[in-house]
């Protein structure tokens, strides 16, 4: 049996065993319940190439539909950028992000 984390970059890790056998997973459970009745936008993986050729890696998150909060859409939404101190050692990872979430939506 195996103990295995399963991440999206819209909803918190929840966690499961997994039967290796019986080729099943039973969920153990989520690392934020609380957050599982709301939703989050999706991150969006881009590749930007650099003055050098080399590419860079970048991740993107949009806000949800305005429509989505029952509103219209009238003007995009600002743009955030979260810099870091790269390239060695600190570094953005695809996954779920309470900030980002936060300040995407």
């Amino acid at each position: 049996k195996w103990i295995v984390c399963y991440e999206v970059s819209n909803s918190p890790p929840i966690y499961g065993l997994y039967d290796v056998r019986q080729q099943r997973m039973n969920t153990l459970f989520c690392s934020q319940p609380s957050l599982l009745q709301y939703k989050f936008s999706p991150m969006e993986v881009l590749t930007i190439p650099a003055r050098d050729g080399l590419p860079l890696v970048a991740y993107l998150t949009r806000p949800l539909p305005r429509n989505h909060h029952n509103q219209t859409e009238i003007t995009p939404p600002p743009m955030i950028v979260l810099a870091h101190g790269g390239p060695w050692e600190e570094r953005d990872y695809y996954g779920f992000n309470p900030l980002v979430q936060f300040l995407s939506n």
